[in-house]
């Protein structure tokens, strides 16, 4: 499990298991590192752990056992008989020898199997009732695949795979791809091949995920006033829950929030009926106020043009080395004015200043009106 601060200390402490331990069960049963079965799984004890889950009112079942990726005798066992009782099992298929790993993608994928098959409902009641009934492909890391056949975690990094190789087919010689979205900023290799392994806020988690490097500079970076007591860009972010103060309903000013001020967002069409334009002078306030020197008085603009430009000797920062850039996402055209400004010799290009992951856009134009 990983240590609740990233800074270095003498005695880390260690965060606490988001497992319920009332709720994790042994069984008598051993695989050996050579894949053979030395202990097999008893009937009476299966029967007898059956009793306690439904006694318990468990619905889904993660199951871990050891060295299964030699030998899955004594897991199919487990979970036939299981599955017979009712329960929905979810095991890995993985072969990654680290054992952690692969527990952790079946516990996180019985944790999000209901939130899963709740959002999946919630997308058939959105489309026309001519599409409802048609079956449902989802973007995963490997490819499509049937939404009542997926595993819920293999949907986490789909729109980043079927990105790359969208962008692998369309650009030749140009491998490095820095995304700014409205969610999140990352940059990623076309070249680079996919992991094996997701470095999860849990710890390694077994399953294929294409190679991203998150940027350190975020949309919904908090801004804070630094040492020098001037407004700058954080490391921490708030995401959407609560979210950006334009929202309507953060707290805190972000990024984005400095982007509404300079009228940046209006060019995301799609935002629009979102924004809360009654926000504006608390974003103002809160931005000034973290203007300490009392020697300077300083208007909005110049804090937001402070912000931006600390924003951008980060990001500039993070592309050293790079000899060309290629932006895409509904940001990239203003993040490529903003750092020329700052760099006139950086060599940067724009693919497509609309490109949003999460849209049907990303399709082939192809895609008929049941893909999309």
């Amino acid at each position: 499990l990983p240590v609740v601060e990233p800074q270095f200390r003498l005695h880390p402490r260690r965060a606490e298991s988001p497992l319920d331990r009332d709720l994790v069960f042994g069984v008598s049963e051993r695989v050996d590192a050579q894949g053979n079965v030395v202990a097999p799984v008893s009937d009476d004890e299966l029967e007898f752990l059956a009793s306690k889950l439904k006694m318990l009112a468990v619905e889904n079942v993660a199951l871990c056992f050891l060295h299964s990726n030699k030998n899955r005798e004594n897991l199919e066992k487990t979970k036939r008989f299981l599955e017979q009782q009712g329960l929905k099992v979810f095991v890995t298929s993985s072969s990654v020898e680290d054992e952690k790993s692969r527990w952790w993608t079946s516990i996180l994928a019985a944790y999000l199997q209901p939130f899963y098959e709740q959002s999946q409902q919630q997308l058939r009641e959105t489309l026309p009732e001519n599409l409802r009934e048609l079956p449902i492909e989802i973007s995963t890391a490997s490819g499509f695949s049937s939404s009542e056949e997926l595993f819920p975690m293999n949907s986490l990094f789909g729109e980043i795979a079927h990105l790359k190789s969208q962008l692998k087919s369309k650009l030749d010689g140009v491998g490095y791809i820095t995304h700014f979205g409205l969610e999140d900023f990352y940059s990623f290799d076309l070249e680079d091949p996919a992991s094996q392994i997701w470095n999860s806020p849990y710890g390694k988690v077994a399953m294929t995920v294409p190679g991203t490097r998150p940027l350190k500079l975020q949309p919904t970076a908090v801004i804070e006033s630094n040492f020098w007591g001037v407004p700058a860009v954080t490391s921490r972010t708030v995401g959407f829950e609560p979210g950006p103060m334009c929202l309507g309903r953060g707290l805190r000013p972000t990024l984005l929030d400095v982007l509404f001020l300079t009228g940046e967002l209006n060019s995301v069409s799609f935002l629009n009926s979102y924004f809360n334009e009654k926000s504006m002078p608390r974003i103002r306030e809160s931005l000034i106020a973290m203007c300490e020197d009392p020697n300077k008085e300083l208007t909005t603009r110049d804090v937001i043009n402070s912000t931006l430009e600390l924003a951008m000797r980060q990001i500039l920062i993070e592309l050293d080395g790079q000899k060309k850039n290629v932006f895409i996402g509904p940001l990239a055209s203003f993040f490529k004015q903003k750092l020329r400004k700052l760099e006139p010799n950086l060599k940067i290009d724009v693919l497509d200043e609309n490109t949003e992951l999460p849209l049907a856009a990303l399709l082939d134009s192809t895609a008929t009106e049941a893909e999309l």
